[in-house]
């Protein structure tokens, strides 16, 4: 019987259907608030070369704005979105996966880990009722052997399904998150949605190692009990077996807590600001405890009727080229206004 494998592809399904519906839905509602903030953005950038104010080379200017069009490209297009970004990260799981157990499936190596339990309760199971009257010891460890099996597997696939209902949460509202990397004030929010994303999705690692590792030594122990139910005292050969079961199981409970330990926990934004940061090609951010250098005045320190002082300034600070009309004008008005 198939349980894991069936639970997990119709988690699968029903989890596939969620991103895929939500996402889109989430695209959307985005869409006329992107609109909106890049008409904005458009307008400030170009009052700002009006003005004389932009400091930026216009190479970096234009940098900016086709990352930012990359990046719009991505979280408004739910197509684009759940081909790139929700399959990258899930290959990203399913390769570490593959990489630490050798398993591409987990439902099917717990289904293959759980065979010698139920072989050993129906091998009790058949045994005591064989005679006349059952066996009362026996029908008894058959009951501890399908509690310890219920206690260790329902466990193990319980933290498995929420860490992929928690992967896909997450992903569904992916695009608002996604979105914010668009500008510098908003950053911060991607590059903690991408560690939260990178969390769940190493708890779901970290759950697939341990469950494998345990429940296999759990089968073991089952499938030698299994040949040896004529030789061992089988009361307290069940009994030990529930007591490694509570045992594991208990372990398989401090999964979040070991996943937070070893996968970062608070420091894994720090892994999505990185990666984030790469993506973008932008420099992380350094806080600096050191005040920052003053800029000098070019307009209150420039004399008016002085161009020596004038060429001194633009051959020490060089401004773009737009900037010098709009400094020209500006220096003759304060000229006209001096007594």
């Amino acid at each position: 019987m198939k349980t894991a494998q069936n639970l997990d592809a119709a988690i699968d399904v029903l989890l596939g259907k969620f991103v895929s519906e939500k996402s889109a839905a989430v695209c959307a509602v985005l869409t006329p608030i992107a609109v909106a903030a890049m008409a904005i953005t458009f307008v400030f950038i170009g009052l700002s070369i009006a003005r004389g104010q932009h400091g930026a080379p216009i190479k970096e200017t234009f940098l900016r704005l086709g990352r930012t069009s990359f990046i719009l490209l991505i979280s408004l297009s739910a197509g684009t979105y759940q081909s790139f970004v929700v399959s990258g990260l899930d290959g990203v799981g399913a390769s570490f996966i593959y990489a630490v157990s050798g398993e591409t499936s987990f439902a099917a190596q717990l289904d293959k880990m759980e065979e010698p339990f139920a072989a050993l309760g129906e091998s009790l199971w058949s045994d005591a009722t064989t005679g006349i009257f059952p066996n009362v010891a026996l029908i008894f460890a058959a009951a501890i052997v399908s509690l310890a099996d219920s206690a260790i597997f329902s466990i193990s696939i319980g933290f498995y399904v929420l860490a992929k209902v928690s992967v896909a949460i997450v992903m569904a509202v992916g695009p608002a998150f996604l979105l914010c990397a668009a500008w510098t004030p908003t950053q911060k929010y991607a590059e903690n949605w991408l560690g939260q994303a990178l969390n769940f999705i190493f708890l779901k690692v970290l759950v697939t190692v341990t469950a494998v590792m345990l429940t296999s030594f759990a089968s073991q122990f089952a499938a030698h009990m299994l040949t040896e139910t004529d030789t061992i005292n089988i009361i307290r050969a069940v009994c030990a077996l529930l007591i490694n079961c509570i045992a594991l199981t208990i372990v398989v409970l401090f999964h979040p807590q070991l996943a937070s330990a070893l996968f970062g926990g608070a420091s894994i934004a720090g892994v999505g600001r990185a990666i984030m940061h790469m993506l973008l090609w932008t420099p992380q951010r350094t806080r600096s405890h050191n005040p920052p250098p003053a800029r000098p005045n070019r307009i209150g320190n420039a004399s008016p009727s002085g161009p020596t002082s004038t060429r001194s300034n633009a051959i020490s600070t060089p401004r773009p080229i737009y900037q010098n009309l709009a400094l020209a004008n500006l220096r003759h008005q304060q000229s006209r206004r001096a007594p």
